[in-house]
């Protein structure tokens, strides 16, 4: 037996579940649920033509049942032995059920849930501030570092700083841009192999991953430049 799911909201298609049964060895019997109908297309032409039917469900409803559909097997086997006897099928047969949501009349209003947004909301407000402030320190410190090496290693510090508040607010492109930071302060302490090194890796990434991000491949051109003025320089003082 096979059953197609469509959902639909304001006639436009909201989701779409297959859920197919099949007999293994021993009579066992085996659901699996699909959210691509293309998947079973070659299964489609071998039944008869569908039963079709519809119904009207409360969204809360229909996402509960996709849910538990989708995550206990016992439950997808409750439901098929009911279709079964409801609507008198058998195992060749296909049942397509059209679902038009509709909203409920008293909404589910979840604190616990919004009290864990609040507080993320509030976190990235003061990781985004604390992560402006260590930019504009950082630079402060990077713009003393060609002439004073203790300022280079602060430089590099507050980069490390940006860098795990990076992480922590799942930002990829500001997470590259404080590897470079670090390259900059590698530069200004004369280790200039390791610098090129993350400098590469970086760019690698601007021009793949981040290919929309034009500001991340000028600064990777920038510190790029500024490493090939201190290589050159370095050899001509030998």
């Amino acid at each position: 037996m096979i059953l197609l799911l469509k959902i639909y909201w304001d006639k436009n298609l909201y989701d779409k579940v297959a859920l197919y049964q099949k007999r293994q060895e021993l009579k066992q019997i085996v659901t699996y649920l699909l959210q691509d109908f293309s998947s079973i297309k070659t299964q489609l032409s071998n039944h008869p033509p569908p039963i079709k039917r519809k119904c009207d469900f409360n969204a809360y409803f229909v996402c509960y049942f996709i849910t538990v559909l989708k995550n206990s097997e016992n439950y997808r086997l409750a439901v098929t032995k009911y279709l079964f006897n409801t609507f008198q099928l058998d195992t060749s047969s296909v049942l397509r059920i059209r679902i038009r949501l509709f909203n409920p009349q008293k909404h589910i209003i979840d604190y616990k849930w919004g009290n864990i947004l609040n507080d993320l909301c509030h976190e990235r407000r003061e990781l985004d501030s604390a992560l402006a402030w260590l930019s504009t320190l950082g630079g402060a410190f990077s713009a003393l570092g060609d002439n004073f090496e203790h300022c280079a290693i602060m430089a590099g510090r507050i980069s490390v700083t940006q860098f795990k508040i990076a992480i922590r607010l799942g930002d990829p492109p500001t997470v590259s841009r404080c590897r470079l930071f670090y390259a900059l302060s590698l530069i200004q302490r004369g280790s200039l192999k390791m610098a090129r090194s993350i400098i590469e890796n970086e760019y690698k990434k601007a021009i793949t991953v981040y290919a929309r991000d034009r500001r991340l491949r000028k600064m990777c051109c920038g510190i790029w430049a500024k490493l090939q003025y201190e290589w050159k320089r370095k050899l001509k003082s030998r």
